[in-house]
């Protein structure tokens, strides 16, 4: 026979096949109670222990990440046009975009100052990085596409240089510079 533990080592039961949190070795106290502060059994890696029952601690939720949230595209060029969620936009070659966005904790802008490199890549692996500043919250960058490509900044591209603390969330661009 096989006696289970939960992840905090408390006694769970009985099992017939064995696991990675079980042991052959049976505990003295077979109570499941989770009556914080009653007895039972405990196990240590090496023997079970009778101890007083504690609860488990409560999950930490992950705070979640803010989000870059494109709100507008403007060119200098006639003939641009974009998705109305701003993930796609088609524009003719020579044309410089220039985008805003903001950092969102969910409806609310995060009212930042900084900078940070947005590297953007096109179809055939070459990349580009740009500089995008951000004041208030409110983030400014603009492109110049010299010649005909699919270029597309994602999450992962954003995130790839930065440490765990300051990545974002980013639905992503795509852009087709088309020769007209």
């Amino acid at each position: 026979m096989n006696y289970e533990f939960n992840l905090w080592g408390w006694y769970a039961g009985m099992s017939t096949m064995p696991g990675s949190r079980t042991t052959t070795l049976p505990p003295d106290n077979m109570q499941t109670h989770e009556t914080a502060g009653r007895p039972r059994s405990n196990f240590t890696g090496l023997a079970w222990v009778e101890l007083p029952y504690e609860a488990p601690p409560e999950p930490v939720p992950e705070p979640a990440m803010p989000e870059i949230v494109i709100t507008g595209i403007a060119a200098d060029k006639e003939d641009f046009v974009h998705t109305p969620d701003f993930t796609d936009a088609t524009v003719p070659v020579g044309a410089t975009l220039a985008l805003s966005a903001e950092l969102r904790a969910g409806a609310q802008v995060l009212a930042k100052d900084d900078s940070f490199r947005l590297p953007i890549r096109s179809r055939d692996g070459r990349e580009r990085v740009v500089l995008a500043s951000m004041v208030q919250g409110v983030l400014r960058f603009s492109v110049h596409f010299e010649d005909s490509r699919v270029w597309e900044v994602t999450e992962a591209a954003i995130n790839a240089d930065l440490p765990p603390g300051r990545r974002m969330r980013f639905k992503g661009i795509r852009v087709f510079a088309v020769e007209a």
